[in-house]
């Protein structure tokens, strides 16, 4: 369906637009596939609206982007660290977790998740 496919960024721009508050992370089919393979331990619930998975959801991204500021010093906003699912995503290999192109900050953010 072409329209689900575009609405997640149309919501993305749609609440980045307010300057008062950071933009609301989408938690859709992508994002649960990438947590299936790469944080089993935090499964999400994508079909119904589901409080607890999108609170795990941005558990799970607030944690990782504390990890990445730490370990590369480099300010990292929940966005951004979806963006980095929704990228490695794209062009992910199954088996072994890594895609060229992929930044360091996306490869430590696949570490990051499965250790914790």
């Amino acid at each position: 369906m072409r329209c689900g496919v575009q609405l997640p960024g149309y919501i993305y721009f749609l609440t980045a637009k307010d300057q008062e508050r950071p933009p609301a992370p989408v938690m859709d089919a992508v994002v649960d596939r990438w947590f299936e393979i790469h944080a089993p331990d935090r499964p999400l619930t994508v079909d119904y609206w589901h409080t607890p998975s999108y609170q795990l959801f941005l558990e799970s991204l607030t944690e990782w982007a504390a990890d990445i500021r730490q370990k590369f010093s480099h300010d990292i906003g929940l966005d951004d660290v979806e963006y980095l699912i929704l990228r490695m995503a794209a062009g992910l290999k199954e088996t072994d977790g890594e895609s060229r192109g992929t930044p360091n900050s996306a490869r430590f953010l696949l570490r990051s998740s499965s250790t914790s």
